[in-house]
């Protein structure tokens, strides 16, 4: 029978460090032996709070069942809640897998599922753009250079800051022209108001045509994440005027 021991250590602050969580089992596996796992932990929001470990046999020749443990690693300020592992794979020594879920878990401790409670302050929200400066110039003329149009997208954030940004242009119509740009936040200290660059890098010889702001995404360091359209940034009153 599967088995397993408690996520140890029960309760994580993370609200000054980051932290690891240690969970270990009883594989029972007859020939060759149990090999490694594949198991993962999930929080209240598991579009963000998603963590994975691997956990291998201390001898890959070993025969029998096996002692197993998963350690996760949870970076500092993660989501506040309850952290769930919802399966184990494991894989004996001729790569034959068995999944094990939450739902079927027998352990001597009669907990029908691996909860670790998380009491870290907490992330709440994905950043928030403010604005971005300076406007983006009407023509750009690539002829003699490649040419670099500079903005800064001003951001804030709640908790944990934020991490780093990357903003789209398209071809209009569509061809194989696509300018793009990535900010990342300088750390530390915890970026949580301030301005990041994006330089828009655009070949000599571009092909004339019209490039349209496409979306914008954020993410701040525990993984929330910011998607701004054009559409939803005419809602918010930002201009970025077409590059030509």
């Amino acid at each position: 029978t599967f088995t397993y021991a408690p996520l140890l250590p029960t309760v994580v602050n993370t609200s000054l460090d980051a932290a690891t969580v240690n969970l270990s089992f009883f594989v029972p596996d007859a020939r060759p032996g149990v090999r490694q796992s594949h198991t993962n932990l999930h929080g209240p929001d598991p579009n963000i709070g998603t963590f994975f470990s691997t956990a291998r046999a201390p001898s890959p020749g070993q025969r029998g069942p096996g002692f197993l443990s998963a350690t996760f690693s949870l970076p500092q300020n993660s989501q506040a809640g309850v952290y769930v592992v919802s399966y184990v794979n494991c894989m004996d020594g001729t790569s034959k897998n068995t999944y094990y879920y939450s739902t079927s878990f027998s352990s001597v401790f009669g907990v029908p599922s691996i909860q670790l409670v998380q009491v870290a302050a907490g992330d709440s929200a994905p950043p928030v753009l403010v604005g971005i400066t300076p406007p983006v110039p009407a023509i750009v003329n690539t002829t003699a250079a490649a040419a670099t149009v500079s903005l800064y997208l001003n951001l804030t954030d709640d908790f944990s800051g934020v991490n780093y940004c990357y903003l789209y242009y398209k071809a209009t119509p569509s061809i194989s022209s696509t300018v793009y740009c990535y900010a990342y936040a300088p750390r530390p200290p915890t970026f949580l108001n301030g301005s990041l660059l994006c330089s828009l890098s655009i070949p000599r010889y571009t092909i004339p045509t019209a490039l349209s702001f496409d979306y914008l995404y954020c993410y701040d360091v525990i993984g929330r994440q910011l998607y701004l359209t054009s559409a939803n940034l005419q809602m918010q009153g930002i201009n970025l005027t077409t590059l030509s």
